[in-house]
């Protein structure tokens, strides 16, 4: 059995987990277009925010689109030092809900 011992998913929520385990919930995760919980409520980099949102490689926006809407203030994201910024993916998605979304007028 493929048992975590102290590697790189002991700090995780879910300390039980296995390799076996994670490898079959990231195929299972590819056929649905979604990431596990696991990784979806931690912070990501680019490219991984913009997989986590857009899981569909065609409809993806480019990383100068994530650059633009970060420097506009649009979405939120975590700065360490001057280069090094990650997203919460909750966050980001709560924050393009909020800004993208219209109320439908009555008449």
């Amino acid at each position: 059995m493929l048992a975590n011992r102290g590697g790189w998913l002991s700090g995780s929520k879910t300390p039980g987990l296995t390799w076996l385990r994670y490898l079959m919930a990231q195929q299972t995760n590819k056929q649905t277009g979604t990431l596990p919980e696991s990784l979806r409520s931690g912070l990501v980099d680019d490219t991984g925010l913009l997989e986590a949102l857009f899981p569909d490689e065609r409809s993806r926006p480019s990383e100068r689109w994530l650059r633009k809407m970060r420097t506009k203030r649009l979405i939120p994201c975590v700065k360490i030092g001057h280069r090094f910024v990650r997203y919460s993916v909750r966050d980001v998605e709560a924050a393009l809900a909020k800004q993208f979304t219209r109320e439908a007028k009555y008449l």
